[in-house]
């Protein structure tokens, strides 16, 4: 796994430095509880330590805790692999949903291939998938085996690389009688309510207004920021 962090001092004592290729027999645990450590201090892990089954990892974007479970207890060593391999997703900027979905998959084809062993059972799995998952799960495991080295790596990866690039189609517009209604639908309701309930929802009034001009996603208008002005 090819780690770049480039943040300069995580704390007083640590110092995290560009690394590459690490595994995770190359890289300790001790380090790793660092990592960790400096996380759960700067609140961007809640739990008590390194070894615990649940991790909760704060989304801004969802404004809630996401739950990391690492409940692999009859792979030990994959399980604590995970827990490395996850932790430095994060350290390394990848987004919390993102770490969230690669901790899922991967567990999920750890216990439906009896921890990467059955070789035939992977392909199955994969080739039931659809086009877009299938795909998007080999890349997954590829990357994963950056980090962990299994003994069957280079069979693993060759199955993987068999799953074919899923067709990229354009979206397709909504149907332009659909956008006009709707566009009637909020006129008429933002001019016939209180106060109250106009201030309410006048949110879903910005973001209307604004896609109409500039295509954007909910959560796009949502993390914008105000400008403030002297």
């Amino acid at each position: 796994m090819e780690v770049k962090i480039d943040i300069g001092k995580l704390s007083e004592n640590i110092t995290l430095k560009s690394i590459e290729n690490v595994t995770h027999t190359q890289i300790p645990e001790e380090e790793l509880r660092k990592y960790f450590s400096f996380l759960k201090e700067n609140s961007l892990i809640n739990a008590d330590n390194f070894d615990e089954s649940v991790w909760l990892i704060y989304n801004e974007n969802k404004d809630r805790e996401i739950i990391f479970k690492f409940d692999l207890e009859m792979y030990q060593e994959l399980n604590k692999a995970l827990k490395g391999y996850i932790l430095l997703k994060r350290m390394t900027g990848t987004a919390i949903n993102t770490c969230h979905k690669i901790l899922m998959t991967l567990k999920r084809v750890i216990l439906k291939t009896s921890k990467f062993e059955d070789l035939k059972e992977l392909e199955i799995f994969l080739m039931s998938q659809t086009s877009i998952v299938g795909f998007e799960t080999a890349g997954i495991i590829r990357l994963f085996l950056t980090f962990y080295e299994h003994p069957l790596s280079s069979e693993i990866i060759d199955i993987c690389n068999s799953i074919k690039t899923p067709e990229k189609k354009n979206r397709e517009l909504p149907y332009f009688p659909d956008v006009i209604a709707f566009d009637e639908i909020i006129e008429e309701f933002f001019s016939s309510y209180n106060s109250e309930e106009y201030f309410r929802f006048y949110p879903i009034l910005i973001w209307w207004k604004l896609t109409n001009v500039l295509p954007m996603r909910v959560i796009e208008v949502l993390k914008l920021k105000k400008k403030m002005y002297r």
